[in-house]
């Protein structure tokens, strides 16, 4: 295996060789995972500690918290993170970065959920205050996901690589054909409950890293922003949503949770194999018989108690099939009978409806911007929800809501100009015989919402699209236990090829394979 070697003192960040940086990393999260896959312990222990003190996967953590995030989480960390915009201050982070079982406090802040405020109503979100908090978090990530990535059960999709909603709900479709009873649960509170000492149990790992992620979950609570007065508060239990590596500790809560309930059906010789599909908290039990399933909800209350977990009581139910179910905002029906029948899998009213909310506020919010400016608000927005629901039946619910954002802009429209007429206001806003450019296809559609401007002499174009130029089409449910980090470098290029999940993956995956 070659071997590089790079200097945190005299080496400079813009010239950092960032695609042989992370196929080291790569290299050694195949050699844990297969080390985990082998039980063998001792190994896998000498490879995490290997990986946690190197150069290279100092430089991925501090390199994901500084440049990498997403938009909501570099607006959250805006504050911080314009103390280390430079190269400079990355590369003094590199080189203090370790694990030293010390944690700042967490900062919690109220977001609003539907039907609630944003306040101790809503969803409590944990952000770390300082930016090596956060890039620990994220070393610790890299060094404990290949791990557990062998053990995870395989009907387990939420937050981990290669792995999405997408596949959760295609497993959902192709076994609730056979099974005509659902306990549709959800986990209360799920990460404010996590019992702390239950979940350094079950993680098990070697001391260093289990000090610190014991700081972390231990590390105070801090309240109050701007001019308001700040307090600080103990934590007990639970762990901060916000957090870098906090979905993988809920999964490694959950973790066991589909293998237990096999052992149970088996112990009460329930005819047929009883069926869980679990995305982070929220999962789906499934079977032909109605006391299994019931037997099956008492069963998995007890299991979660250890662990300071309880299902809601409003948000857990049994219906059948027949009747349909939510499940990551899809609504899933049974048409038909037995396995003659089909599922029918399309988006919910609930988040047809969240769409509409939040087109309309975007909309009433530029009534006096530039049309360029709405536009380029609501792009986004609209493709974002037809990519996630363009892998279920969605053509005839698509051309629904393009017709209803239209009246959302037409209103729009006829506001700023109460004075003119319709042909005219046509002509400006929804110019006829034009070609839209989409994917590389191209659609004819005299009422697309467009605009234009000169700048430095270049005239730019921008135009809305709508919902039904996404093309429905059929998702491939990721194979098994598969994972990136299992060394298929054949099967996992030709997926992400299609099917992209997170960023990463598709970096660590382009790596040559005689470099494995």
């Amino acid at each position: 295996m070659s071997r590089m070697y790079l200097n945190v003192q005299t080496d400079s960040w813009g010239k950092i060789p960032w695609p042989k940086v992370e196929s080291f990393v790569f290299r050694f999260q195949t050699r844990i995972y297969k080390a985990s896959l082998e039980k063998n312990y001792g190994k896998m222990r000498a490879l995490q500690t290997r990986l946690a003190q190197s150069v290279h996967a100092r430089l991925l953590a501090v390199r994901r918290v500084t440049m990498d995030n997403s938009s909501s989480l570099r607006r959250s960390q805006e504050r911080h993170n314009n103390l280390i915009t430079t190269g400079p201050l990355r590369m003094e982070l590199v080189r203090t970065l370790k694990f030293d079982g010390k944690a700042q406090p967490i900062r919690r802040t109220w977001i609003p959920k539907p039907g609630r405020l944003a306040a101790p109503g809503g969803c409590p979100l944990g952000n770390h205050e300082v930016v090596a908090d956060r890039a620990k978090q994220a070393l610790a990530q890299m060094v404990l996901e290949p791990e557990w990535e062998a053990r995870f059960e395989p009907n387990s999709y939420g937050f981990r690589p290669g792995r999405s909603c997408q596949d959760a709900m295609e497993a959902l479709a192709s076994l609730a054909i056979r099974a005509k009873y659902v306990l549709d649960a959800d986990i209360a509170k799920c990460f404010d409950r996590i019992n702390t000492s239950c979940l350094l149990e079950k993680l098990d790992t070697y001391p260093v890293m289990r000090n610190q992620i014991k700081a972390w979950l231990k590390a105070d609570i801090m309240t109050g922003f701007a001019n308001r007065p700040k307090s600080i508060e103990p934590s007990d239990s639970g762990e901060p949503q916000g957090g870098v590596i906090s979905p993988l500790l809920a999964n490694i809560a959950l973790h066991g949770m589909e293998n237990a309930l096999n052992e149970w059906a088996q112990q009460q010789a329930a005819e047929g194999r009883v069926i869980l599909v679990r995305y982070a908290d929220d999962f789906v039990v499934l079977h032909k018989a109605r006391r299994v399933v019931q037997g099956a909800q008492g069963f998995l209350s007890q299991w979660l108690q250890p662990m300071g977990l309880e299902l809601h009581p409003d948000k857990t139910r049994i219906v059948t099939t027949g009747e349909g179910f939510h499940f990551l905002a899809h609504d899933v029906l049974h048409l038909g009978k037995g396995s003659h029948g089909l599922v029918r899998v399309a988006p919910s009213k609930k988040s047809q409806e969240t769409l509409l909310s939040q087109t309309r506020e975007v909309i009433q919010s530029h009534k006096g911007s530039a049309v360029h400016r709405l536009i380029s608000a609501l792009v986004p927005l609209i493709l974002g929800w037809g990519k996630y629901f363009q892998f279920s039946e969605c053509s005839a619910i698509f051309h629904r809501m393009d017709w209803r954002i239209f009246q959302q802009l037409r209103a729009w429209v006829f506001r700023r100009h109460p004075t003119w007429g319709r042909q005219r206001i046509k002509h400006k806003y929804f110019p006829e015989n034009q070609t839209w450019r989409f994917h590389g296809k191209k659609y004819r559609d005299n009422w697309v919402l467009y605009d234009s401007y000169m700048s430095k002499g270049v005239r730019k174009e921008f135009n809305l699209i709508r919902l039904s130029w996404i093309s429905s089409s059929k998702h491939v449910k990721v194979r098994g236990t598969k994972s990136p980090f299992d060394g298929d470098l054949i099967y996992w290029s030709l997926r992400l090829q299609n099917h992209r999940t997170r960023a990463e993956d598709q970096r660590a995956l382009k790596v040559r394979p005689k470099d494995v």
